[in-house]
């Protein structure tokens, strides 16, 4: 985190910009479910006022037309310092590359070194970008949420967070699991590269000595277990999802 900091730092204005804008907008959020719920409850007694009626439908409008253009800001504020954070690392690492000395390279394949600059500044960018997005929605969106379902009904709410322990830990558990399948396809992709840098290096040696055959089945090796690796970290990656909406329906259920 120390390397990334200064990263950060140059666009710390921005981001804290894009971060209002997303406190804003989930303010409007919360706002307008609580207006619909006023207009719902003054419909059903008498005193329903015509004129009231509109102004709350109004401004619900207008916050939807706010949140549209704040929500454009700091997407483009957010993901906008995403890009540059990673648009400074490569142009940082290229230049640190250029910068060593034989000595290194013989020690460190090149293949690992295109893998950090391909997919693990990739990763980087949407730490900065998705990740902070989630981070800020989960504490400001979430617990507001939570607030507002426990002032409304306390019973219903512990009611309905009764399977969220369990999601804790079965999340926890797909995160250790794909972190470990990260990091294999990570290596695999590093050999790849390697293997396929090597082949076109070394093209004319394979052509004089007729190594096109055996070449094509190492890559072809490789390739597959790259596919493989790849195969099952995105295996639970697409299962986390279905797993959140099993659990949140169960809650609704349990309300119901």
């Amino acid at each position: 985190m120390k390397l990334i900091y200064p990263y950060f730092k140059k666009n710390l204005n921005k981001i804290l910009l894009g971060i209002l804008c997303m406190i804003i907008v989930d303010a409007a959020q919360i706002i307008v479910p609580q207006i619909i719920k006023t207009i719902i409850d003054n419909l059903t007694t008498e005193s329903f006022d015509s004129r009231t009626l509109f102004f709350q439908c109004l401004l619900i409008l207008l916050l939807g037309l706010a949140m549209a253009g704040l929500r454009y800001g700091w997407r483009n504020l957010l993901m906008g310092s995403a890009r540059d954070v990673e648009k400074n690392i490569r142009d940082d690492l290229f230049r640190r590359v250029l910068s060593l000395d034989m000595a290194y390279l013989d020690k460190v394949k090149t293949g690992d070194i295109m893998a950090h600059a391909i997919s693990d500044i990739n990763h980087i960018r949407m730490a900065f970008g998705f990740g902070l997005i989630v981070f800020v929605d989960i504490i400001l969106l979430g617990g507001a949420t939570l607030a507002i379902m426990a002032a409304t009904n306390l019973k219903l709410t512990a009611l309905a967070m009764i399977p969220m322990p369990l999601l804790i830990i079965v999340t926890k558990t797909l995160g250790k699991r794909m972190h470990t399948f990260h990091t294999s396809a990570q290596e695999s992709f590093s050999m790849l590269t390697e293997l396929v840098r090597e082949s076109f290096f070394g093209i004319r040696i394979i052509k004089v000595f007729n190594f096109e055959t055996l070449t094509g089945e190492r890559v072809k090796e490789a390739s597959t277990d790259y596919f493989k690796k790849n195969l099952k970290r995105a295996f639970l990656t697409a299962l986390l999802k279905p797993l959140l909406g099993l659990f949140f329906n169960i809650s609704t259920l349990i309300i119901i």
